[in-house]
């Protein structure tokens, strides 16, 4: 139902306007002031470059990780009935109470024993700390998205393939948006963690949140602003290019 809200529309508009100068647009016209001139961009670029790239990599890693990882237990927390459904979505809530800072002495507790030497010190050991970080918002992204799937598609798929087969040619076809809008839930939280990974982050590697502490630390405040900004065009330009693959898949898995 709508409501016309006649003069009162310009006041309903305003408070969110501002709400939104406030929040959003202050901070990045601050930073662009911070930053100055166009050499300043081009020194944070030399020196943030390869953090960019680091940061980009590991970040799609972790994603996508999550997206593996998340899919089957989504699958069983929407599909499952009785008690164990009542646990298992009371451990994948657990994450959310855990601090970053927490989670990163966590793991380096875990991982630095001698029999993961493979893991512990490698970009490997920042990815799966990614996917335990973050992997609780990526399930609850998916099982939005497995419940518009009507079981009864998956039993009559049932009659004549396995197990597997129904997975690969039904229940993925049609959940791939909510993986996609998962996987870009991850990405950007990976993206943009600063407390985990500035604990089990490899030696020598340096993810772009990093860099931009490091330099806030020795005061370089035109190049932190300029990271910043590219930052935040890095997230803007892979949620745009997510969406328009989201918008693809969905018409084809809906239409």
């Amino acid at each position: 139902m709508v409501y016309s809200l006649g003069r009162r529309r310009y006041i309903s508009a305003l408070f969110p306007a501002v709400i939104t100068f406030l929040a959003l647009a202050a901070p990045i016209l601050a930073l662009l002031k911070g930053a100055g001139n166009l050499v300043n961009y081009e020194n944070a670029w030399k020196g943030g470059a390869g953090a960019v790239w680091y940061s980009l990599w590991t970040s799609a890693a972790s994603a996508g990780g999550m997206a593996l990882f998340s899919f089957p237990v989504a699958y069983c927390l929407v599909r499952m009935r009785g008690g164990l459904r009542g646990l298992l979505d009371f451990l994948i809530q657990t994450p959310f109470g855990a601090p970053s800072i927490v989670l990163g002495i966590g793991f380096i507790t875990l991982w630095n024993q001698p029999i993961f030497d493979a893991v512990y010190g490698t970009s490997l050991l920042l990815i799966l700390a990614m996917i335990a970080a973050y992997s609780p918002f990526v399930i609850k992204v998916i099982s939005a998205g497995i419940k518009r799937v009507d079981e009864d598609l998956e039993s009559v798929g049932r009659m004549g393939a396995g197990p597997l087969k129904v997975a690969t040619r039904i229940l993925l076809p049609l959940t791939a948006p909510p993986l996609i809008a998962g996987f870009a839930v991850g990405f950007v939280l990976s993206l943009s963690n600063l407390g985990t990974s500035l604990l089990v982050v490899a030696p020598g590697r340096s993810t772009l949140p990093i860099t931009i502490y490091n330099y806030l630390h020795y005061g370089a405040d035109e190049t932190v602003c300029a990271l910043s900004l590219f930052l935040l065009a890095l997230t803007a330009a892979s949620l745009a290019l997510l969406l328009l693959i989201y918008k693809f898949l969905s018409r084809r898995a809906w239409r």
